[in-house]
């Protein structure tokens, strides 16, 4: 939970009783992936970057053993996921029109990639010599917020064809840049010293300001947000993170909230995230902080033990998750760092589903594992398997609720045991009874 809690209010609000106020278990959201080496199965660490809403889908995208992913949550609870980039990190994403756009970057600067809704890239752009930190979306076209090689904040427009524009320079040498937008023009915030100032851009990046905005002092690690009709700025300061509202026209609203104490002052990874007509903030400080607000009233607060911030997925019908990374040391995972979603709701979470009933078939390396679906709903199954008595391992594929069956090559001939689980918005099923079967690569075996 939050560390001793305590909120200023600048604005109140009526709670709203039917409002999410609980979190249900994490479900592991990913496919586990493994690097193999001749001593240990180990699953790879997943870096959570951003999470972004487009019509009635939901995606999220993170970086995992120096590649860029993505995946896609349908309302129905399905997953989809897909390697974007190999060999370069994500940094940020957002919503355009008709897509999304991701940011990826090596060393020797970053390129924007224009994805479609089947996570397949449609254009991409040149790469730009320095390095990004944030990206924010008008329509179909975006801006990226980054740092020179001189070390001052520069703006970089992408177009709706993928061509971008010549970076332009918006202040003194500083870092940490946040950008956001309220659908025409953007307001850059980035930390100058000990202080958090900001400077509105129009979409040809031409500043609206005359100089830039004093936003906050003795303050740390900026984030930035639109929400209803106004920017939601928040940071970093003597111990807590703090927010504030900017105005559309550039006039800071100096009433602040704040939240609970952190832990000393390490919170990183600060984010806010629009929620419909509630507003979220996430931090990481040894645990992975949620603060919901309705309106300026405290709605929910969670804190989920893991590696890294939590960061907020909201979804179509108005209901969200929190998605966050936590280490898991439990099988198929074995210590890796791994992606959860865990459901947000009105009342106390259901129970998981019951673990179906599975027969396992093999043909050569090739096994078939089908299975009866336990009564309640289901938003996909984990196949899993070991061979002769070693680590349980996670077949590498998304399988969604309507299937009752997946076919897969084994690595190797020998004895094989199969278990599978099913996964719901209330959590991890428990595991079926495991099935044994000898499976010799390149003849028929045993079927039990």
């Amino acid at each position: 939970m939050l560390h001793r809690a305590a909120v200023l209010i600048f604005l109140t609000a009526t709670t709203i009783a039917a409002q999410p106020r609980y979190f249900g278990p994490g479900v592991p959201l990913t496919n586990t992936r493994y690097a193999i080496t001749p001593a240990t199965d180990t699953a790879t660490n997943q870096e959570l970057v951003a999470t972004v809403t487009i019509g009635d889908e939901s995606i999220v995208v993170w970086n995992e053993s120096g590649d860029a992913w993505a995946g896609l949550r349908a309302q129905s609870g399905t997953w989809r996921e897909r390697l974007l980039t190999r060999g370069e990190t994500a940094v940020a994403a957002a919503s355009l029109d008709d897509g999304l756009i991701v940011v990826t970057q090596t060393d020797q600067g970053w390129s924007a990639a224009i994805v479609d809704s089947s996570l397949s890239i449609v254009r991409q752009t040149e790469r730009v010599a320095h390095q990004a930190h944030a990206i924010a979306s008008a329509g179909d076209a975006a801006v990226v917020a980054g740092v020179d090689a001189t070390g001052r904040v520069v703006v970089t427009r992408v177009a709706p064809d993928g061509t971008i524009s010549t970076p332009v320079a918006i202040s003194d040498p500083a870092e940490d840049p946040v950008i956001a937008s309220d659908g025409t023009s953007y307001l850059v915030a980035w930390q100058s010293v000990d202080r958090v100032e900001g400077l509105r851009i129009d979409a040809a990046l031409a500043s609206v300001d005359p100089a830039p905005i004093l936003i906050a002092e003795s303050a740390a690690d900026p984030a930035l947000a639109f929400s209803a009709d106004h920017y939601v700025a928040a940071w970093k300061s003597n111990g807590f993170v703090r927010a504030r509202r900017v105005k559309r026209e550039g006039v800071v609203v100096h009433e602040l909230i704040q939240t609970g104490r952190i832990n000393g002052d390490e919170a990183t990874h600060i984010t806010i995230s629009p929620l419909g007509a509630s507003l979220a903030f996430t931090w990481y400080d040894g645990t992975a902080q949620v603060l919901v607000f309705d309106g300026w009233d405290v709605q929910t607060s969670y804190g989920f033990s893991g590696g890294s911030s939590a960061r907020m997925l909201p979804f179509p019908d108005g209901t969200y998750a929190a998605v966050y990374s936590t280490i898991d040391g439990g099988e198929p995972f074995y210590g890796g760092s791994r992606l959860h979603l865990s459901i947000a709701t009105a009342e106390r979470p259901a129970l998981p589903p019951e673990a179906p009933l599975v027969l396992a078939t093999a043909s050569g390396g090739t096994i078939t594992v089908e299975w009866t679906p336990p009564p309640q709903t289901v938003s996909g199954y984990r196949v899993e398997y070991r061979v002769d008595g070693g680590r349980w391992l996670e077949v590498e594929r998304s399988i969604d609720g309507a299937m009752t069956a997946a076919v897969f090559e084994g690595p190797r001939s020998g004895t094989y045991s199969i278990r599978v689980r099913a996964i719901s918005d209330a959590g991890a099923g428990a595991y079926s009874e495991a099935i044994d079967l000898e499976v010799t690569r390149g003849r028929r075996r045993s079927v039990r």
